[in-house]
């Protein structure tokens, strides 16, 4: 039998366990899981990492990512409703506006957005950001999609710049629903897609770019780089995954001796 874990490590085991449980369901799980480090330790941290992933499977955690799922639904969908009324009002005031006034409104939006390129010039990306944030706002509905997929594309420019990911995937998306053909933003979702490891995703994008323009040798190398690792990563999945079963198998299989 390998030698024990130290009681240093051992204690940080403990404290990883005690940290989140509450119940005494949960305790006899983590006497399991502890019981398992002892017998099975093999000199490295394997064993940790795995029972740290299994920790989920703990029935308060299991209760408790049901109840956070639920609440994070309920947000998202209060998120959505809320920014839905703000477009129905922005929209209900910009109906009112003059052709002038849109003109005017236009103008004010190139103009915050010019700012915007002077400060993403000189790496000042916050400043950007809130450049490009005002000139979507400003940015009358009645204008041109390809004038506010602009505004979409270069904040999220910026957000890559902050290392923003999600936060640029989405104002890609935002301005490719205005312009679809929009090459530029549909590589730099592609590349941000590859940074978040969706490589599926990423795919997809740049087989659109390649659709748009057959002769991009960057997204042409993409498409032939990338179905090796995304098979790659289905493997590392698959690997893990089966890990973590018979990890929980053995785990059960002791609880009942």
């Amino acid at each position: 039998m390998a030698e024990t874990r130290s009681a240093v490590e051992q204690d940080d085991v403990e404290e990883f366990f005690s940290a989140e449980s509450d119940t005494e369901e949960d305790r006899k799980w983590e006497d399991d899981m502890l019981e398992h480090l002892k017998v099975s330790d093999d000199g490295d941290d394997r064993n940790r990492a795995k029972c740290r992933a299994t920790r989920t499977s703990s029935p308060t955690a299991a209760r408790r990512d049901d109840e956070e799922g639920r609440m994070a639904q309920t947000t998202n969908s209060d998120e959505e409703v809320e920014d839905r009324k703000t477009e129905d009002v922005q929209k209900e005031a910009e109906e009112e506006l003059t052709p002038e006034e849109i003109k005017e409104r236009r103008q004010q939006a190139e103009e915050v957005k010019l700012q915007g390129n002077d400060a993403f010039k000189k790496e000042d990306y916050e400043i950007a950001l809130s450049g490009y944030t005002e000139a979507i706002r400003l940015c009358p509905k009645a204008c041109e999609k390809e004038l506010a997929a602009v505004y979409y594309g270069n904040r999220a420019a910026c957000h890559v710049k902050l290392n923003q990911n999600e936060e640029a995937v989405d104002d890609c998306t935002k301005a490719l629903e205005l312009h679809p053909s929009y090459l530029k933003v549909r590589i730099r979702r592609a590349q941000v897609y590859e940074e978040l490891e969706k490589l599926e995703e990423a795919l997809k994008d740049y087989e659109k770019v390649l659709e748009q323009d057959p002769s991009n040798g960057f997204a042409r190398a993409a498409c032939m780089r990338l179905p090796q690792q995304i098979e790659e990563q289905r493997e590392k999945l698959k690997t893990e995954m089966m890990g973590n079963f018979w990890l929980m198998v053995m785990i059960l299989f002791r609880s009942v001796l």
